[in-house]
């Protein structure tokens, strides 16, 4: 797969979904324009190094930073920073214990110093076992000395969706008392496949800790080499993966501010708009030096998306998530998804177009990004060939426009699907239609061990159409027929519609999965041994 092609094509795409969920905003400036009168949310970046037009956009008004052991040298600068950045808030971070002097000097401060919000632990289950030694007197102590003549200067702790029912956070190592002391929790993801479950790990926090304010936190920028994509350690996340379970993060981030549960994001690193001087990415364990372009690449696409997604929600476009649910290809629903505009407007660029086909296409056989607004533009919730052909029917035969309304559409027509005898290392794929067909989608199963595909050709029957398919290397091509061209289409009858060259003639472990056989009015086609199925229609579902 071609990831350089990949990121540019999610980059522009991404650029068309902000000026969707913005309003034609065309530029980050314009988009900062646009939101004047929106709610207010709190962002807040871990460092500087924030470019102003990004400053302006994304409405930074807070900054976390870590505390030196010079305490007056970390007020200092922080207030140097408040100064020449215009910011509101200020959360200083400490992993190891503070002396009672410096503690102290912290609270007087934060008299005079009224942007000091918070003194806090970062990394606080790893911090308060090896650091605090689990020691609860002397956490207490450090949380009074900390509010000794100021008690409204804040307490808080960083914790992760690993954490929560660790040991470490038991009654018996930190107590109820203790824990209703706690003034913030900044809750950030490890692992990016854990993301789905957000609402989940809050929840679970906001029980926990229940004086606490809960600041959403969020690694912006490229981890796939870093860390593991899920907590079994596995496997490291795809690019695809690694942008999808981001974006699944700020959604849902910014649908508990909608909900008034949260009043706060919290960005680690900063640098927003200066990625190329990301420290982060000439650490080799980060991001491997070879991919470091790539990784910067990537993370500008992260924090252009998280943008888009941020503002549609504060602009009320966007109002629910997709749940707790993962929507993976050839899932019986597309519930899952960022809704900023029209049903039909699968890449969210706020129009339907033939750049809605090709991103479908896309999506479905060449492992392109998930379709940004929703993929079943058909109703039948699935997102499959057949949505293909009703956009390309909507778009150029003036057919049924695009449908929220949950509906099941198959054809009286029928199909079979054969596979011929191998010759010369080919064999045919054979299909029988009683009707004319616009798209087929197949997958072609196979052992590695066996045999390898080599090639997959037209023949005369299907040359008029496109072919395209993508290899995972792993036993399995989807392939797909079709044609953005409605006056195109493969006849009825029976005959070869594919060659497949296989590395040698065994065929023992090639299997034929048919997905989709589509006719020219986008009806599905059942298959010849089923029973007729009647169109149904079903009450509008509700999408979140």
């Amino acid at each position: 797969m071609n990831y350089r092609l990949l990121t540019i094509l999610t980059f522009l795409i991404l650029v068309l979904f902000i000026s969707s969920c913005t309003y034609q905003g065309k530029t980050i400036k314009s988009i900062n324009k646009q939101q004047a009168n929106t709610t207010d949310l709190n962002i807040i970046t871990y460092g500087l190094g924030n470019t102003q037009e990004w400053k302006d956009s994304l409405q930074i008004t807070g900054l976390r930073m870590g505390s030196s052991y010079d305490v007056k040298e970390t007020i200092k600068n922080a207030r140097i920073f408040v100064k020449d950045h215009n910011l509101k808030k200020v959360f200083i971070a400490t992993y190891t214990p503070i002396n009672e002097t410096g503690t102290l000097y912290f609270s007087n401060e934060s008299l005079y110093f009224q942007e000091l919000e918070e003194v806090g632990i970062d990394d606080f289950v790893s911090a308060w076992y090896y650091e605090w030694k689990w020691n609860q007197t002397l956490l207490n102590n450090f949380i009074n000395n900390l509010k000794y003549y100021n008690p409204n200067l804040k307490f808080g702790i960083t914790l992760y969706e690993d954490q929560v029912d660790l040991h470490d956070l038991s009654e018996d190592i930190l107590p109820k008392l203790i824990k209703e002391r706690i003034d913030y929790v900044h809750l950030f993801i490890h692992y990016r496949k854990n993301s789905q479950n957000y609402e989940k790990y809050f929840n679970k926090i906001k029980s926990m800790f229940p004086n606490a304010k809960i600041i959403t936190g969020s690694y912006a920028y490229d981890r796939i080499d870093y860390i593991s994509c899920d907590q079994s350690l596995s496997y490291n996340c795809s690019l695809e993966e690694e942008l999808y379970f981001f974006n699944i993060s700020i959604a849902i981030q910014s649908y508990l501010f909608k909900k008034s549960e949260t009043d706060s994001i919290e960005f680690v690193p900063a640098y927003f708009g200066n990625e190329e001087n990301m420290p982060y990415f000439d650490d080799s364990l980060a991001c491997k030096p070879e991919r470091k372009q790539e990784c910067i690449n990537n993370t500008k696409i992260m924090r252009l998306s998280a943008l888009s997604i941020i503002n549609c929600y504060k602009n009320n476009i966007c109002q629910g998530y997709c749940g707790n649910s993962v929507c993976d290809r050839g899932e019986t629903k597309d519930s899952c998804k960022f809704d900023c505009g029209t049903c039909g407007d699968v890449n969210g660029d706020g129009k339907i177009f033939l750049s809605d086909i090709i991103y479908l296409i896309n999506y479905l056989f060449k492992e392109g990004p998930r379709p940004l607004g929703s993929g079943d533009v058909n109703g039948d919730t699935k997102v499959n060939l057949q949505d293909v052909i009703y956009l390309v029917n909507y778009i150029f035969k003036g057919g049924p426009k695009p449908t929220c309304i949950t509906q099941q559409t198959i054809s009286t027509y029928t199909y079979s699907t054969s596979q011929g005898s191998i010759s010369n290392n080919i064999f045919p794929i054979n299909m029988n239609f009683n009707t004319n067909v616009a798209g087929i989608q197949l997958e072609l199963l196979y052992d590695l061990t066996k045999t390898s595909i080599i090639s997959i050709d037209k023949t005369s029957r299907t040359n008029n159409m496109e072919l395209t398919y993508n290899d995972n290397k792993q036993g399995k091509i989807s392939i797909g027929l079709y044609s953005a061209d409605p006056n195109k289409y493969i006849k009825s009858g029976s005959g070869t519609i594919l060659n497949v060259k296989l590395s040698n003639n065994d065929i023992s472990s090639i299997k034929i999965n048919t997905i989709s056989v589509v006719d020219t009015k986008a009806l599905e086609l059942k298959k010849s041994s089923g029973t007729t199925i009647k169109r149904l229609i079903s009450k509008i579902k509700k999408e979140v």
